[in-house]
């Protein structure tokens, strides 16, 4: 027996994996801290093999989590969004794109899993799941593509054209071969044609150019979550263009009025040749006009768990003050305008008749609940001592097996200091 069937066979969590199976509306768990915590959604993955959402308060938390659950079950994803919304803004590291892009792909194809979602990524507008879905390339040796449309296809999936390719997010066209380099793949890849159909596709190095490995097929995803359809550009150019008429005539100095001028200008002129530029970002809520957010790629029968609901409502009070705060910089800098809202509160998520369907809340104590009513109660806070037991019962066990020796290692250190 592993330490999540040890979970799983306590009569209180048997209750509340019966209360999930029933369809009963808000369980709230008290009583579990750290690794327990954990255990816990672990056993709820386990036990259902569904899609379960985890709301976290922020990404030092999700991470956190990420990593816990990743030392007990493979099928973990994290989508992770920066609470500080100019950082997010200014600077997003390939390794977050990837994930986020690993994630999106990953509900596009229904797979199953505990998916970790910080509060700001539940603020975060995203194509719909259709459109996420058209820019996915699956190709094998002998599919054909539409040589014609593939260049404006992968520049709206976010990657850059280069003559040769030399890190990933860029791809390159030479004659009938094509060179692209996703964010998702260890190497970057080569795929030659006869007329429209794939000839060979291959990994290859990118300094030498020398072929590393033949391969029957491949997936090449977007490089960024933010991706946009050729019509949401144009619709967007006019939004943005009904914005800027409406700005000038409220400007009075004609150095802001050349300065708006040319930079919307300049962004006006982009969108309507296909190309989403860099700072697209900043106007994703008059590029999305169904405004959607990661909750709508999931399936209706997803698991909602809430980690620390007053934490999350507390991050995104904050969110939303250096949000307003960041937007009053950009207006002044003439960048955006003050009919725009970069998200939406993460509040209104929550509040959603579909999603109560299954909402669990974890709280380590059972005097942080109050006012919360409604919801079926379960103090677990025994399970702690009895995952105690089993930790120094098996303690040769488990020193060799390094993946749940540090899950289990805070656990026996709290208990041992309460006793």
């Amino acid at each position: 027996m592993d330490l999540i069937e040890l979970v799983t066979q306590m009569p209180l969590v048997k209750d509340w994996h019966q209360a999930i199976k029933e369809h009963r509306q808000r369980q709230l768990l008290t009583g579990l801290a750290s690794s327990a915590k954990t255990l816990a959604i672990a056993s709820a993955y386990r036990k259902f093999k569904q899609q379960i959402i985890v709301a976290s308060p922020n990404l030092y938390y999700a991470n956190q989590l990420a990593e816990d659950l990743m030392q007990v079950t493979e099928d973990v994803y994290i989508f992770p969004v920066d609470e500080v919304l100019s950082a997010e803004m200014a600077f997003s590291s390939p390794e977050a794109r990837a994930q986020r892009v690993m994630t999106l792909n990953a509900l596009a194809a229904n797979k199953t899993g505990i998916y970790i979602l910080p509060a700001a990524a539940l603020r975060k507008y995203l194509p719909t799941p259709e459109l996420w879905e058209s820019y996915r390339f699956h190709w094998q040796i002998g599919s054909e593509i539409n040589w014609q449309q593939l260049a404006q296809q992968l520049v709206l999936m976010g990657y850059q054209r280069e003559s040769m390719i030399a890190k990933p997010g860029e791809f390159s066209i030479r004659g009938s071969i094509l060179d692209i380099y996703p964010l998702t793949t260890p190497h970057p890849v080569r795929i030659e044609l006869f007329d429209v159909e794939i000839d060979s596709i291959r990994y290859f190095d990118v300094a030498t150019q020398r072929s590393l490995e033949n391969l029957e097929e491949v997936t090449i995803l977007p490089t960024t979550e933010l991706i946009f359809s050729k019509k949401d550009l144009e619709n967007g150019s006019i939004q943005v263009q009904e914005l800027l008429d409406k700005r000038l005539s409220v400007t009075t100095e004609q150095t802001n009025k050349d300065f708006l001028n040319d930079y919307f200008g300049q962004l006006i002129a982009s969108w309507k040749q296909g190309v989403p530029g860099e700072v697209a970002g900043m106007y994703a809520d008059i590029l999305y006009p169904e405004q959607t957010n990661i909750l709508s790629y999931f399936q209706n029968d997803a698991l909602l768990f809430v980690d620390d609901y007053a934490r999350i409502l507390e991050t995104n009070r904050q969110i939303e003050q250096e949000e307003a705060e960041w937007q009053t910089q950009k207006i002044e800098e003439l960048r955006v305008f003050p009919e725009q809202t970069l998200d939406k509160s993460c509040s209104l998520f929550f509040n959603k008749r579909s999603l109560l369907r299954h909402f669990s809340l974890y709280f380590k104590r059972e005097w942080e609940i109050s006012g919360l009513k409604q919801f079926i109660t379960f103090n677990i806070d025994q399970c702690n001592n009895s995952l105690v037991k089993w930790v120094f019962s098996k303690q040769k066990w488990i020193v060799g097996r390094n993946k749940i020796k540090r899950l289990c290692f805070w656990l026996a250190m709290n208990n041992v200091r309460k006793n």
